[in-house]
């Protein structure tokens, strides 16, 4: 059975009894964690753009929308709740898959349900399985997708929000598949907003809802899709990470009995999940040590490969962010707000923090004078077995042992011929060309024809010499 069938069953045949009681806890929470970082993004008025851009279509519909008296037809709700949801990038993270699983899977399940009647018990074991789905399927991946420039929650979070909608939707086990299979077309979302600070990154949940919403009901009306969408050669994994392998078995193992819902983690900090670790370690030192402003004369961070790309570089960038959304992925803003205010919170990243975002060079400079100097160093991380080192706590490589000097490829070749010849057994040479006799005991020849020389003719008589000195060819076996 293909992976999305499995999901597929999953989905379909989990009774809510199946779930421990720990991850409904967890789903109630991070449920309940969604709804506030919308209502907070709504205080904020952040992303105001979609919420007028869908109320001046003149619709309406079952499904609420936070913060609107009217309601929306599901998909367009989903949208909207999904956006607000993740504008502050507050919402909840799985660390392992860096998928921010809640923002995608809470919109598109309260809109479905609202849309299907469901109850509230109901809603909260569609999460949780939605939540699986997009965990599971993100773990294979980790930092991978980040590095061709996928946002992970986009093109992950939309089977989780499928899988949600389809439960609620009373979906059974070959529609779920087939609303997989059409999902995977929908996947989408590129990091490149860190290029200029835009906002395109709060889109990415609520899109992932949305087209998941819509995928159901294509299925549920006759619609089919790929049941290879995940392993296939131009699958989920095939495309997004051509050129990689990927350990697909960690999607199917342990599905229906361990659940990863408990692993999903609250973000203390609105901001890239890769600021927290080092947020942490310098606000331990501060509060350690009583040090003010005035006593720091450098910062030195320590992240990954990854943590480098989305808040560390181009230092001149993160030194200065352009705007409000670009300042939650700066390590060097995030330490100089926390050294010079003392706390990082909801109003850290506002335009009115940074400053005018029109006056070019001066971006953020209040906040950073406690921190002039922030150097970083990437942890070394390779795939192939070397030594390494550790040094004042950075992981370096060792210098490479020094290479033997290899023979030329006609004396190697001689010396396995002998080698051979003293044990009594003909050599064979291995390699691209055909097994070949080398030994001259057993080595067999075939003259080619040459003409007979005439008499005086020496040119005759060396062509015929050398056809008599060739081997044969090899023979076909």
């Amino acid at each position: 059975m293909t992976i999305s069938g499995r999901l597929a069953e999953l989905v379909v045949g989990t009774e809510p009894a199946a779930l421990p009681e720990a991850t409904r806890t967890a789903t109630s929470m991070h449920t309940l964690d969604t709804l506030g970082c919308a209502l907070a993004a709504l205080g904020l008025d952040a992303v105001p753009y979609v919420r007028a851009s869908y109320a001046e279509r003149g619709v309406s519909g079952p499904a609420s929308v936070v913060g609107q008296a009217g309601g929306l037809p599901a998909d367009m709700a989903a949208m909207v709740n999904g956006a607000l949801a993740h504008a502050l990038d507050y919402d909840d993270t799985h660390a392992g898959s860096i998928v921010h699983v809640s923002a995608a899977t809470v919109p598109a399940a309260l809109a479905m349900g609202e849309h299907t009647g469901r109850s509230g018990a109901e809603v909260l074991t569609a999460i949780a399985l939605g939540n699986e789905v997009s965990v599971r399927l993100g773990r294979p991946a980790g930092a991978a997708l980040h590095a061709r420039g996928f946002h992970p929650t986009g093109v992950c979070g939309v089977f989780g929000a499928t899988a949600t909608a389809a439960r609620l939707a009373g979906a059974d086990a070959e529609q779920t598949r087939n609303a997989f299979g059409i999902a995977g077309s929908m996947a989408g979302g590129l990091m490149e907003f860190l290029a200029d600070g835009s906002e395109t990154k709060p889109f990415h949940p609520g899109w992932a809802a949305h087209a998941a919403i819509n995928a159901v009901w294509f299925a549920l009306h006759g619609a089919t899709g790929p049941a290879t969408v995940v392993e296939g050669d131009r699958g989920f994994f095939g495309a997004y990470l051509r050129g990689e392998e990927p350990d697909l078995s960690s999607v199917t193992d342990g599905l229906g009995e361990r659940w990863l819902t408990d692993e999903i983690a609250f973000k203390p900090y609105p901001a890239c999940h890769y600021v927290h670790a080092p947020l942490d370690a310098l606000s331990a030192i501060l509060d350690e040590e009583h040090l003010g402003a005035g006593d720091i004369a450098e910062i030195t961070a320590f992240t990954d490969e990854t943590g480098v790309i989305l808040v560390l570089e181009p230092a001149a960038d993160k030194a200065a962010p352009r705007t409000a959304y670009d300042a939650k992925f700066s390590i060097p803003y995030a330490f100089g707000a926390r050294v010079a205010h003392g706390a990082v919170g909801v109003e850290t990243f506002t335009d009115q923090a940074i400053g005018d975002p029109r006056r070019a060079g001066r971006r953020g400079e209040g906040a950073l004078r406690a921190a002039p100097l922030l150097r970083h160093r990437r942890l070394v991380r390779r795939r192939c077995p070397r030594r390494h080192h550790r040094r004042e706590g950075v992981r370096e490589r060792a210098a490479p042992p020094a290479r033997r000097r290899r023979e030329p490829a006609h004396r190697r070749r001689r010396g396995r011929q002998v080698h051979l010849e003293r044990r009594g057994r003909p050599a064979v040479r291995r390699g691209r060309a055909a097994r070949r006799v080398r030994t001259r005991d057993v080595r067999r020849t075939r003259p080619r024809t040459a003409r007979r020389p005439a008499s005086g003719d020496r040119q005759g008589r060396w062509r015929a010499q050398l056809a008599r000195r060739r081997p044969a060819p090899p023979r076909a076996r």
